[in-house]
């Protein structure tokens, strides 16, 4: 059965204002991307029995308990839910992570989970999640896939802080409209699966952050849209797809016109376009720290220290000293700080600089004030020591 023609409820919540809770931020506004994931979803589900976009003051406990239950009651195995929560995630008073109400209050993972429980229908569920810690959604979805629940979860973060940009949401509306860049293997169509990994795949090089999916196999072979077939071709070392560090930070390739390179960048919430010549992108490298070591990593402003527990790729889970595991999060080298002052010698110009790390005989450095995807290994010739 095409999932797009299932019976469908939705349940769409954003808080972007936290004006009303202490030393909390609030985003901006404008052009949100959590109204237009829901116009987008109400365009493609054909069959949609109830619908809800709750904002700001909106979202609070007690009304988000409510829209759970008017949404889930009378669905039944044949129908799918879908609920979207964007804001910021916040540990509750027990150190468990959850979702942050616009007045303060948290639903916890363990009480999203049970409301989860006490209302299912027999129904298809996916939970999605733009804010920090939004992978207890896809804890919850296996928890509850062991008690023989089906559910599913395409998550922005890990057990890590989440960036301030739109780029999970807006991943999940290119999706639904068939970006043909999604689409990896060419096939024509877009599927959850293919959703799960674009997240990833946008998170992991333009945010430089973890995320957590879990999909049922079933679910995850569900076409959400068709996709234009494109057949990318290009004779020199930047490659369709891949991303790069540019003039203004990250760039993805997206394609390739009149000798130039095509890129996209996106900020905040907008994409930009350039034509760039390849010598105009470089590689981005990456560090090398392993479990065990001991680095100095900014939380929010405050550098902290802290210990690699575990990697994954270029992502570090870290413990910090004289915290409680609670706060231990995935992490990746832009937040990691040095603390050794240098210059750096490029074409023939020194910039002031840090050392991040020592291995082999070879720096790992940043320069002070450019984005960190220009950070590389240099031998010492390059260094001069303050």
């Amino acid at each position: 059965m095409n999932i797009l023609n299932k019976y469908t409820n939705l349940v769409i919540s954003g808080v972007l204002d936290y004006s009303s809770c202490e030393n909390i931020i609030s985003f901006n506004s404008e052009n949100r991307k959590d109204y237009e994931l829901y116009k987008t979803l109400i365009s493609k589900f054909k069959n949609i029995k109830h619908s809800t976009f709750i904002k700001e003051k909106e979202v609070n406990r007690d009304n988000v308990v409510k829209k759970f239950y008017e949404a889930m009651y009378d669905q039944n195995n044949e129908d799918l839910f879908i609920f979207y929560f964007t804001g910021h995630g916040s540990l509750s008073e027990n150190n468990e992570p959850g979702l942050l109400m616009s007045n303060g209050d948290i639903i916890s993972k363990t009480e999203l989970k049970n409301i989860i429980k006490q209302n299912y229908q027999n129904q298809t569920i996916i939970l999605l999640g733009d804010f920090c810690y939004s992978g207890l959604l896809a804890d919850i979805a296996i928890e509850l896939n062991n008690d023989d629940l089906n559910v599913n979860a395409i998550t922005s973060a890990s057990s890590n802080l989440s960036t301030e940009n739109w780029s999970y949401t807006q991943t999940l509306i290119d999706s639904f409209n068939g970006r043909s860049i999604i689409d990896k293997d060419n096939k024509g169509f877009i599927n959850f699966m293919d959703v799960a990994k674009e997240v990833q795949n946008v998170m992991f090089n333009r945010e430089r952050q973890k995320s957590d999916f879990f999909l049922q196999p079933d679910f995850a072979n569900y076409n959400i849209s068709n996709a234009k077939m494109e057949v990318i071709k290009n004779e020199g070392d930047i490659k369709y797809d891949e991303w790069y560090c540019s003039h203004e930070g990250i760039a993805r390739v997206i394609g390739f016109k009149n000798n130039l390179v095509e890129v996209e960048y996106y900020h905040y919430n907008k994409y930009k376009f350039e034509s760039l010549k390849e010598s105009d992108l470089s590689p981005i490298q990456i560090a090398d720290f392993s479990v065990g070591d001991h680095i100095d990593v900014n939380w929010e402003g405050e550098i902290h220290k802290a210990i690699i527990e575990s990697v994954d790729r270029i992502f570090y889970k870290v413990s910090y000293i004289g915290w409680g595991s609670e706060w231990n999060e995935w992490i990746t080298k832009h937040r990691i700080v040095g603390n050794e002052k240098i210059e750096i010698l490029l074409d023939d110009i020194w910039y002031e600089g840090e050392i991040l790390q020592k291995k082999d005989n070879q720096f790992f450095v940043r320069y002070n004030g450019y984005d960190t995807c220009y950070d590389e290994w240099i031998n010492k010739s390059r260094i001069k020591f303050n």
